[in-house]
């Protein structure tokens, strides 16, 4: 598909950004994992896969990283996303060591094999960081408006980070953004936009939007600074 828009991976490979922005891109037919099947806990057969294990140190013999949210789950079952990074996804890069790359996930650090960086192609976006003076940022799952943005007859949805996520002081993170937040108030179901009582709720809190593991996650742009 790519190809066909003119845009091949192998026009875009990781030459080492200075900036530092990688996107995961495995060759799918070549990158061979082993996964349990997570039901029976047995070994699935060596198959091409669109993802890369992460581990805690630049070492294959390191510890997998662990996701808070997965407790007890075995790192090697193929529905435990917390220790993988998927195709497409892009990090920042802060350390090379051999041929291992250390990029930012989930809070963590995280470190995934990558001899002659044949796991990721060029990225580009938006860098940003935590604030000067803020230990963490917390991390949100929705970039809901502040309540003084919902009009009378409707609701403010709660506006609460992820109680286990958070981004300590000196990590970065791809972002898109900012744009402002907003809400669209559908208590009911009407057969035609003219007969319905929605709302489209617009707020002044500006969020950014970050890859930050597995999932697309949201901080607000008062909490951050972004990285010239």
């Amino acid at each position: 598909y790519m190809e066909l828009l003119g845009a091949p991976f192998d026009e875009a490979r990781d030459r080492g950004s200075s900036r530092g922005i990688v996107t995961i891109a495995p060759d799918f037919a070549k990158n061979v994992q082993s996964v349990l099947d997570c039901e029976g806990s047995t070994t699935v057969a060596p198959q091409a896969s669109n993802f890369v294990f992460l581990r805690t140190a630049p070492s294959a013999d390191a510890p997998y990283v662990a996701n808070p949210y997965l407790p007890g789950v075995d790192p090697l079952c193929a529905n435990n996303w917390g220790d993988k990074a998927v195709a497409g996804q892009q990090f920042y890069r802060f350390a090379r060591r051999g041929s291992w790359d250390g990029i930012y996930f989930g809070g963590q650090e995280a470190w995934f094999y990558n001899p002659g960086r044949r796991n990721t192609a060029a990225g580009a976006g938006v860098i940003i960081q935590p604030r000067a003076g803020l230990a963490s940022i917390p991390v949100y799952g929705r970039a809901y408006p502040e309540d003084a943005a919902y009009p009378a007859g409707t609701t403010p949805q709660l506006v609460a980070p992820i109680g286990l996520y958070s981004i300590p002081a000196g990590q970065r993170y791809v972002a898109t953004g900012p744009f402002a937040s907003a809400y669209y108030w559908a208590p009911t179901y009407a057969p035609t936009l003219e007969g319905s009582d929605h709302v489209v709720v617009k707020g002044q809190t500006q969020y950014y939007q970050i890859s930050f593991n597995h999932r697309f996650a949201f901080v607000q742009a008062a909490d951050v600074e972004v990285v010239k």
